[in-house]
This record gives structure tokens, C-alpha cells and sequence, in this order.
């Protein structure tokens, strides 16, 4: 197939796919499987979790491997919960599967919740899940693995 011919085909698909749709657009109102959501939103979070890698390892070379004193752990603290927050909100922004609409809620909710606790006391997040244990074990309940923070 020459170049022009592939063109044409590929402008086809395109009016069929804008006239339909279909293509999975926006106008594609089915909601996914579980298995793909699930696979979608541990994808959001593994992102989140090499963002807080990144954060962890600047941390480290910033204090030369030594322990970090507590203003320095509230400090790491408030800088890895924006990405857990933005984990929670990407994946409450994903068209969960039906009849898992609740469970998918529950766990953003816990999420943000445990983000704006651990925002207003840093040092409550400090070498413990305490505060993230609810979200954590919906996440886990509900096979996303990869959000557990």
C-alpha cells in the first residue's frame, strides 16, 4: 500500500470513528471490566509510586543517608502527599465498573481523607499506615495492589 492509499484509510477510519462515536471516545458510555479497570488504576498508581521513589531518593541524597530529623520527615511527608492525592483523584476520575461504583468511591474517600489528615498532621504519617490502613485495605480488597500506599 502506497502512502496516499494508507492516508486515505486512515482519514476513513477517522469519519467512521468521529460519526459513531465508537472508537472509544467519550461518546463510548460502556463502563469496563473490572479486570480493566483495575489495571487502568493500579496504572495510575504505579506513576504515583515512581513519583514518590523520586522524592524518597532526593531525600536520601539530601541527607547522605543519614536519619532525618523531624522537621525533616514533616517536610518529606507534606512533599509525598500531593502525589498520593493526585493518585486518589485520577483513579475517582476513571469510569469504574459496573456494580463497583461503591466500592471504587469508598476508596477514593479514603484516600482523600487520610491525604487531608496527614496534610494537617505530618507527623501522624511518619513510619506508619495508620492513617492510610482503611484505603489501604479497600484497595486491597478490591485487587488494586499497586494503591496502596
Amino acid at each position: 500500500m502506497n502512502g496516499r492509499a494508507f492516508r486515505r484509510l486512515v482519514g476513513g477510519i477517522a469519519l467512521i470513528c468521529l460519526a459513531s462515536a465508537g472508537c472509544g471516545g467519550s461518546g463510548d458510555s460502556s463502563a469496563p471490566t473490572k479486570q480493566a479497570f483495575v489495571r487502568e488504576a493500579n496504572g495510575v498508581c504505579v506513576k504515583g509510586v515512581g513519583e514518590r521513589e523520586k522524592i524518597i531518593r532526593k531525600r536520601f541524597v539530601m541527607s547522605k543517608g543519614k536519619p532525618l530529623n523531624q522537621a525533616d520527615n514533616e517536610e518529606f511527608i507534606l512533599e509525598i502527599i500531593p502525589v498520593l492525592a493526585a493518585e486518589a483523584q485520577k483513579v475517582g476520575e476513571l469510569t469504574p465498573p459496573e456494580g463497583g461504583e461503591r466500592k471504587v468511591e469508598a476508596f477514593v474517600k479514603a484516600m482523600e481523607e487520610a491525604t487531608e489528615r496527614a496534610e494537617a498532621n505530618p507527623q501522624a504519617a511518619i513510619g506508619t499506615d495508620l492513617l492510610f490502613r482503611k484505603a489501604n485495605k479497600l484497595a486491597e480488597a478490591y485487587g488494586l495492589d499497586r494503591c496502596v500506599s
